[in-house]
């Protein structure tokens, strides 16, 4: 195993389209690995994930979630 990677992931809208992400993302062979997801919750069938980190809040743009995630 080695180094965990993490990657933060601003979540605008586009449920669809974040799943299909989360999927991929998750469907990668290197582990350990996180997502988290800033500014929004993890898709339905996805959320017991305990690979993904949820940072809510109402941020007003892609970069303050983004920043969150760290």
């Amino acid at each position: 195993m080695g180094e965990t990677i993490s990657v933060i992931l601003p979540v605008t809208g586009s449920e669809g389209a974040l799943k299909a992400c989360l999927e991929n993302l998750l469907a990668q062979s290197y582990e350990p690995v996180e997502v988290i997801l800033a500014g929004g919750s993890a898709p339905e069938g996805l959320a017991a994930d305990p690979r993904l980190r949820v940072v809510r809040g109402g941020f007003g743009s892609v970069f303050e979630a983004a920043m969150a995630g760290l």
